[in-house]
């Protein structure tokens, strides 16, 4: 497996990431063994990187990891997305936290935020874009 520096902050992450979403669908359509093995596997190949979202599965794919990442001998980086409602910024840290599935074990190496609705301008940017294409 080859690893890159990921940007400033010193972590080695493989070049392959464990995706945790409905591509391959591993964490939310395999039976418990399969998952189990599948995840083992990849971290024997040098996968030290999985990401995820409340959004997979409807959820099934964080609840998955809650158990499974207790079951392997070391911890990846765990990545996970939250979503933002950009409609009301008076809480966002209570957004995040509330946006994080209570069966994730350990706090995630990285956040990635998403927003609910996009802003107003960008549906013209994007004409504007396809425009010159």
């Amino acid at each position: 497996m080859r690893y890159r520096t990921f940007g400033r902050t010193g972590l080695e992450v493989s070049e392959i990431i464990f995706g945790g979403g409905w591509v391959g669908g591993v964490l939310i359509h395999q039976d418990d063994a399969t998952k189990l093995s599948t995840l083992r596997r990849a971290m024997q190949a040098g996968i030290n990187w999985i990401d995820t979202a409340a959004s997979y599965g409807k959820g099934q794919s964080e609840q998955a990891l809650g158990w499974l990442l207790k079951e392997l001998d070391s911890q990846p980086y765990l990545s996970t997305k939250v979503v933002l409602n950009t409609e009301d910024l008076s809480d966002i840290a209570g957004q995040i936290e509330r946006g994080f599935h209570a069966s994730l074990p350990h706090p995630c190496s990285w956040l990635r935020v998403h927003r609910s609705k996009p802003d107003r301008a960008a549906p013209s940017a994007r004409h504007r874009s396809r425009s010159r294409c």
